[in-house]
């Protein structure tokens, strides 16, 4: 079982917070530090790469688009093989 975040850094929350008050953004800048969605795509092709079914997880991220990313692209990995999408989000 893996849960991911979304926003693992400082720069990460103070972006989306001021995303949040001045309206929401249209893409993500170029972090320095990775965020859980840079997680969430490694480990799909790593699963990809070496034929690893996708694990159960879970999503417990306060961002919410963030959040919904990392659930559509590791539920739509789960449902490509073959899995009956399992992931969920915690809520806030």
């Amino acid at each position: 079982m893996i849960s991911f975040d979304h926003d693992l850094a400082d720069e990460h929350v103070q972006y989306y917070l001021r995303a949040l008050h001045d309206g929401n953004p249209d893409e993500e800048p170029d972090f320095i530090e990775k965020t859980g969605m840079a997680c969430a795509k490694w480990l799909v092709n790593y699963c990809l790469d070496n034929d690893i079914l996708m694990p159960h997880f879970s999503v417990h991220s306060a961002n919410p688009s963030g959040a919904e990313n990392i659930l559509s692209l590791l539920n739509g990995l789960q449902q490509a093989q073959g899995q009956v999408p399992n992931g969920y989000r915690t809520a806030w």
